[in-house]
């Protein structure tokens, strides 16, 4: 039961990688003539051998980090001609997408096209947006028609020097060898899991990282669950990987052969995982210890972390930075020191996966809570009920992909749906800060010796029930105005625990957390006003997740991709959806909603917005979606106690009519935004005669729907005060 430390020939050179990355970092800051000082400081206090190794870690990190800045700043500050363009770039990342229905990827050109003449130009980065075809691949090259703009910036932590607006892009050029031999290991799994299956879709993350198909709610689950770092491609799929290449590879890949080939096949599934920072470092970590078995030279783990860490950074000091290399060079410090951190008299079975899970997540725990402000509470547990199915799900589904065994591949869509499940139901598990987790920590740690053992489990169950126990219960006959950004959604909780979402802001990861805040698992009603995003976006993801009872919509022949997913998913479901009219009328749970509009078919959508008139407890609110002009001149003034204001505030509504229907209390719906939302006339109309407050400012805004409903409370998910 103790920490596995480097050996004395592995220590120099894993301290070879802290002191680089050290230098590395101050070479990449203002602060760079710290390491030379340093170094200089180290040169005259000792001659010992580990001083020397020191000032030249450093002193070599110092410079490859200035010379990234200078490589930095030389594209940000190149001179690209302007105007209209015709090029021929090569990909260096596949198509991402973007806004409006457009991608983007970044590129380098590699000649620029006049009439029939092509002139070589090997110019710095550049972004290229507008209808990029999905086939175009990282590596191979394409033609770009488009204007061209000095526009410099960065785009996943890579500057580029100017944007191209492509009017038509089209590929021109294959890639080189080994990057077309990945693109087609990673095109044979993605187009063998494509669809709409999120468990199809994260068993392409564990095979090569590929998660563009994978719900972002389903990605948040992982996340607060603790199991985001499988599709993150580190260690594991790397040895996964090599065992089916070697298998593929049959008598071929025997004897000395062995190591050159599996160096070979790592450089494939770089290039198939897209070189993610943990790629990289898992796959040099890798082909150091067998570069090591091809010459004959033995390499531990720690000699191989070391070496291939520093290696990593000299030769792309900007990963220094970069969190998914952080980590995973911490949570690998982490398995390798604690891999005896158990009992010995505790099973194998048990033993190693857990001390390999509990020592990880100690190694990354500062980083997780700086970054994150929190972390999940029993993340050891539900990574050691996923890893099996994940291991289960890796090896099968690329056997059954690579090989075209649709049966084996489903085996492996089965177990990724288990992780999912897994997944799902723990990431409403407790999320701790800094100091439950140093707590959790403590514990562990006292658990190691039998005498503190007892006294470890009591206070074990503590911080595990403790956060269960000390959650206030959630309101009752109350309106939450929900917090959700640049977008509107109101959840109507009933007497008994009943509740009503009306919109559900643009993205289904905060409308999760919400509904997780205030512990609403069933909707017995849900209300698409229009089908914008900012309003339907977080609803897509609910048929499935949430137990619901009915959904009403504004029919019209406006539509939505948000629109589109919520249809599909009632009809999977069998949720009943039916067309909100005028007249209508639903009692639930101690609430009256009647729909008030759209009182005709009109051209713009945010007219067309369902409109809700709720009473309960005594008190009336009067929720307009986003209607505008024309909808509120049909509707006429509504005179109610709370006014959800239509259209986050903006300056389409009708000021008489707003003055002529003054509530007591008007919430307005509104987050970071470029259309000037909330207007300043609106504001100064409404705050004549009524109490205004705003959910950028206020956060949740809870509004008992007993009694007096200016006596609102305000709950601030993000840590805002009204």
């Amino acid at each position: 039961m103790k920490l596995r430390l480097p050996d004395d020939a592995a220590r120099p050179v894993v301290l070879a990688l802290v002191w680089t990355w050290v230098g590395v970092s101050v070479g990449r800051s203002a602060w760079w003539w710290l390491a030379p000082t340093a170094a200089t400081l180290l040169l005259f206090v000792s001659r010992e051998r580990w001083a020397i190794l020191a000032i030249a870690a450093i002193v070599a990190g110092t410079l490859a980090g200035l010379l990234s800045i200078s490589r930095e700043r030389a594209v940000l500050e190149a001179v690209v001609p302007a105007g209209r363009v015709t090029l021929i770039v090569t990909a260096t990342m596949d198509p991402a997408p973007g806004e409006y229905g457009e991608a983007w990827l970044l590129a380098r050109p590699a000649a620029v096209v006049s009439g029939d003449q092509v002139v070589a130009w090997q110019g710095p980065p550049i972004l290229v947006s507008g209808q990029v075809p999905g086939g175009l691949a990282a590596g191979e090259q394409a033609q770009v028609v488009g204007r061209i703009n000095q526009r410099p910036g960065w785009a996943r932590g890579t500057p580029y020097a100017a944007r191209v607006s492509a009017s038509s892009v089209s590929e021109v050029g294959a890639a080189s060898l080994i990057v077309g031999a990945g693109n087609a290991v990673r095109d044979r799994v993605v187009d063998q899991l494509g669809g709409d299956r999120p468990a199809a879709a994260l068993l392409a993350g564990f095979l090569v990282g590929a998660t563009d198909d994978l719900p972002e709610v389903d990605y948040e689950a992982l996340r607060r669950s603790g199991l985001a770092h499988f599709v993150a491609v580190s260690g594991s799929n790397v040895a996964g990987f090599l065992l089916l290449w070697w298998l593929a590879l049959g008598p071929i890949g025997l004897g000395r052969r062995r190591g050159i080939l599996g160096l070979a096949g790592l450089v494939l599934f770089v290039v198939a995982t897209r070189w993610e920072p943990s790629v990289v470092r898992a796959s040099l970590m890798a082909g150091t210890v067998l570069a090591g078995r091809v010459v004959g030279w033995p390499i531990d783990s720690w000699t191989a972390l070391g070496a291939s860490g520093t290696l990593a950074l000299l030769v792309s000091p900007e990963l220094s930075g970069d969190l998914g290399f952080q980590l995973s060079v911490l949570a690998t410090a982490g398995i390798l020191a604690g891999h005896g951190m158990l009992p010995e008299t505790w099973p194998a079975w048990l033993r190693t996966p857990l001390g390999a899970t509990l020592s990880a997540q100690v190694a990354v725990l500062p980083l997780l809570l700086a970054v994150f402000g929190s972390v999940p509470l029993l993340s050891p547990v539900t990574n050691l009920m996923a890893a099996p199915m994940v291991a289960f799900a890796t090896m099968t589904g690329g056997i059954g992909t690579i090989l075209g065994l649709a049966p084996v591949t489903e085996a492996g869509v089965v177990a990724a749906g288990a992780v999912l499940v897994v997944a799902r139901a723990a990431s409403s598990w407790p999320q701790v800060g800094p100091l439950v987790a140093t707590a959790v920590v403590g514990i562990v740690w006292m658990a190691r010796s039998p005498r503190w053992r007892p006294l470890a489990a009591l206070a074990a169950a503590l911080a595990i029930s403790g956060p269960l126990v000390l959650v206030s219960p959630p309101p009752r006959l109350a309106a939450v105005f929900l917090d959700v950004g640049q977008g509107d959604s109101t959840l109507l909780l009933g007497a008994s625990g009943q509740a009503v979402l009306v919109d559900g802001g643009p993205s289904p990861v905060g409308l999760m957390a919400a509904l997780e805040r205030y512990r609403v698992e069933d909707l017995a009603l849900v209300v698409v006003t229009h089908a914008h995003e900012d309003h339907a976006g977080g609803i897509a993801a609910l048929p499935g997740r949430r137990t619901i009872g009915q959904i009403w919509y504004p029919g019209g022949l406006h539509s939505g991709e948000s629109w589109e997913q919520i249809l599909i998913g009632a009809v999977a479901f069998g949720i009943p959806v039916e067309v909100a009219v005028p007249g209508m009328v639903e009692v639930i749970d101690g609430m009256r909603l009647e729909v008030l509009g759209p009182l005709r078919r009109y051209e713009g959508i945010n007219d067309q917005s369902v409109v809700l008139w709720v009473e309960a407890g005594g008190a009336s609110l009067f929720l307009t979606g986003d209607i505008e002009v024309a909808a509120q001149s049909d509707l006429g003034p509504q005179r109610a106690d709370v006014l959800k204001v239509p259209h986050h505030g903006g300056s389409t509504s009708d000021l008489d009519w707003l003055a002529a229907s003054m509530p007591r209390l008007s919430i307005v719906s509104v987050g970071e935004n470029d259309y000037g939302h909330p207007s300043p006339e609106v504001l100064e109309v409404l705050s004549a005669r009524s109490v205004v407050v705003r959910t950028d400012l206020a956060g949740d805004i809870v509004v008992p729907l007993t009694g007096d409903p200016l006596r609102m409370i305000p709950v601030s998910s993000s840590g805002r005060a009204p």
